[in-house]
This record gives structure tokens, C-alpha cells and sequence, in this order.
């Protein structure tokens, strides 16, 4: 059983974006030809980069949908206004997105707009989405996971001693074991 996502939380999925947005991004990932600058801007990304920026993007115009502000006649670049990105930072904050998560959701939407429209400045997006990040604190205290030297120690000796009495390894799996607990 599935759980329901909450309208405002989802990621609108590429076969959901308007026309002109799914032909950019559609231009933006596919071969390159020598004669369009609108072509193949990313294509050479990982295909883990390009998935975070589709949702990323997607994450964008599901907030643009649900604020009413969703033009489908306008292409990505028109759409992005300096109001309109002000007005989905302010959205993710009340809905309680963590810093850090609003700070990727802005840098995908400004690579985004940078592969799909050639000629849009969205250095500025980006830029948000830095500073954002500049003053993001983890939500989720780091000290608790945090171990103590003995236990890193302890563990570091029983790896390099199990690597030196364990006959049923290799002798590489022994050495990578006998090195790992040397470096910690």
C-alpha cells in the first residue's frame, strides 16, 4: 500500500509539464546538433544529475500550478520571475523544507532553466540558491551520531586483527581489511 503524497510535496512528472516546457527539456537531453545551441546542454550529465533536476524542475512548476500562477503558454524562461522564484522560496519555508533542500531545489531549477533556455540569465537563481545554502544549519543534530575516539579505535584494531587471523579470506580482502582499519 502506497502512502498519499501531499499535493504541495509532489514532483509534477515530466509527462505533466506543459508543451513547451517538456520540448525544451526533451532539446535540452537529446543529441546535440552543431546548428542549435538549444540542443544537448544536458545531455552529458550523469543520468542521477538530470533525474534531480527533472524533479527539482518539476518541484518548481507543481508550485506555479497550485499557486495559480502556471502559465502553459509561457515558455520556462518567461515564467521565471524574480516574484514568482520569491514567492516558491516562501512556500517551501512554510511548509518546513529544510535549508539545505530548498538550496538544491533552487540550484536544479537554475540548471533547469540554463539547459532549456540558451539565452535566459538564470545566474541569479542560482545565486539564491547559494546563498540560501550559506545560511542553511542542519535540522537534525549531528552529535548524537557522532562516535567516541575509543570506539573508532576498538574498531580499527579488531578490523586489523581480524584481517591478520581470518583464514577464510583472500589475502586481498585481507589486505584491503588490514588497510581500512589502518586508515581509520
Amino acid at each position: 500500500m502506497t502512502r498519499p503524497v501531499d499535493p504541495q510535496r509532489r514532483s509534477m512528472p515530466l509527462a505533466e509539464w506543459p508543451l513547451a516546457d517538456r520540448l525544451a527539456w526533451g532539446r535540452a537531453v537529446s543529441e546535440a546538433d552543431l546548428l542549435d545551441p538549444t540542443t544537448g546542454r544536458a545531455l552529458r550529465w550523469k543520468k542521477s544529475t538530470r533525474d534531480l533536476v527533472e524533479s527539482d524542475y518539476g518541484h518548481w512548476l507543481n508550485h506555479l500550478h497550485i499557486s495559480g500562477q502556471l502559465d502553459s503558454a509561457a515558455s520556462p524562461g518567461e515564467r521565471a520571475t524574480r516574484d514568482r522564484v520569491r514567492s516558491y522560496i516562501d512556500a517551501c519555508s512554510v511548509r518546513g523544507l529544510a535549508d539545505y533542500t530548498l538550496a538544491q531545489r533552487l540550484r536544479g531549477l537554475g540548471q533547469a532553466l540554463d539547459a532549456m533556455n540558451p539565452d535566459f540569465d538564470s545566474s541569479w537563481v542560482r545565486r539564491a540558491g547559494a546563498r540560501v545554502h550559506c545560511r542553511a544549519e542542519p535540522t537534525r543534530p549531528v552529535e548524537p551520531r557522532l562516535r567516541s575516539i575509543t570506539e573508532i579505535l576498538q574498531l580499527s584494531d579488531d578490523m586489523m586483527d581480524t584481517a591478520d587471523s581470518d583464514r577464510f579470506r583472500t589475502p586481498v580482502k585481507r589486505a584491503v581489511l588490514y588497510r581500512d582499519g589502518l586508515l581509520i
